[in-house]
């Protein structure tokens, strides 16, 4: 762990787009939301098919995260970016 205890292995910060680093699995659900790719009446299943994360929790726990950073938000129905 690094002294923000952040596991170090298999951890990378990554920018995509995005005035923050991000987890490589946030940076996909980005991607994929800009790509009109993820709906908002996609399961957490079907999410993590198209981003490649095959454990539902982890696509929540990660979009929760790019929620909680008020990168992203929850409007009718679907995900959007917050862009300031």
């Amino acid at each position: 762990m690094d002294r923000e205890g952040i596991p170090q292995s298999g951890y990378k910060k990554i920018l995509v787009k995005m005035p923050i680093a991000v987890h490589p699995t946030q940076a996909r659900i980005w991607n994929a939301i800009e790509l009109g790719k993820i709906k908002g009446d996609m399961s957490l299943r079907e999410i993590g098919k198209i981003i490649n994360v095959p454990a539902p929790q982890q696509v929540k726990h990660h979009l929760e995260q790019l929620r909680r950073m008020g990168t992203i938000d929850w409007k009718d129905g679907n995900y959007v970016f917050n862009r300031k």
